[in-house]
């Protein structure tokens, strides 16, 4: 009986354009609204996470009064590269983690960035 049904899924894989053919998912997908806080600064971010995991957003830097871009990937197991851009600063680029709380609604964790770590704490969907 496995045997059967493994070869209908093979069938139906191949049909249906294999592996490629599925459609990426990320359980972080969103928007993220909240705070950043770092070594030298903080302030509020906005974070979109698409379905395949790519994060765009927009974050400012309270003491340095400074907007800045956020660009990144999430992976499914909480793993995040993230390149953050202040134009008086250029691009820095670094790795942390993310974790969902309360319930899927909330997103933090922390990404090491050239100069220290960075804390997230976000509100969302």
């Amino acid at each position: 009986m496995r045997a059967v049904l493994f070869i209908a899924i093979a069938l139906c894989m191949s049909g249906c354009g294999g592996l490629a053919g599925i459609i990426p998912f990320s359980i972080f997908e969103g928007d993220w609204d909240g705070t950043w806080d770092g070594v030298v600064d903080s302030g509020p971010a906005s974070l979109n996470i698409d379905a395949t995991g790519d994060i765009s957003g927009t974050m400012h830097a309270d003491i340095g009064d400074e907007d800045g871009t956020v660009t990144g990937t999430i992976k499914n197991n909480g793993q995040v590269t993230m390149t953050i851009n202040f134009p008086s600063e250029g691009n820095h680029s670094g790795s942390g983690t993310f974790s969902l709380s309360n319930g899927g609604t909330t997103l933090g964790g922390v990404v090491t960035i050239a100069g220290g770590p960075m804390t997230w704490d976000l509100d969302g969907p």
